[in-house]
């Protein structure tokens, strides 16, 4: 199986990461839907799509989940599993909350996380679960690269050991 390409944008909080995704998504080869980590959407029953819909009833949206669903992975956004903090073991949770340090604190995170009662089969399915999305993402779209603007580099750690995926890192630096 060919990786998914995906670019991913990392950096701070008000960068202008929105606005670059919004820019590569004009590009005809490029599929950019914000955010893959689907964290902040809020009650996703009063979420509405860019499109004014609300996100549950959205026929793109609609479609991306029968997509993922297809794949094999149970994807509904009240609990997408695709954030690898989002629905693990309160210590794992806990493990993930510090921001990446370098390597020699991510070899102790990666030890610590290894402890972790069920990190193993979490992330594998977080894992599934960002692949089955992104592919499903192309298939809707009939777009080849797929962004992620998430920023969190501790979500790209994991994202960069996903061999489901082709990454190439964007790092956006917001010199105020």
């Amino acid at each position: 199986m060919t990786p998914t390409p995906l670019v991913y944008l990392l950096a701070a909080s008000h960068s202008g990461s929105t606005l670059l995704a919004m820019l590569l998504g004009t590009h005809p080869d490029i599929c950019a839907i914000g955010e893959l980590k689907l964290t902040s959407l809020g009650d996703v029953r009063r979420y509405r799509c860019s499109c004014g819909a609300p996100l549950l009833e959205c026929g793109f949206w609609t479609d991306v989940t029968r997509r993922t669903r297809a794949q094999g992975v149970q994807f509904d956004f009240s609990r997408s599993f695709t954030d690898y903090a989002a629905g693990a073991h309160p210590v794992a949770r806990r493990l993930l909350g510090p921001l990446h340090r370098g390597p020699a604190l991510e070899r102790v995170r990666d030890a610590a996380l290894a402890l972790a009662p069920g990190w193993r089969g979490h992330l594998a399915r977080v894992q599934r679960t960002n692949a089955a999305l992104a592919a499903a993402l192309q298939a809707a779209t009939g777009r080849r690269i797929v962004v992620d603007s998430s920023k969190i580099g501790i979500r790209l750690k994991y994202l960069l050991r996903n061999p489901s995926f082709d990454v190439k890192v964007v790092r956006l630096i917001r010199d105020g």
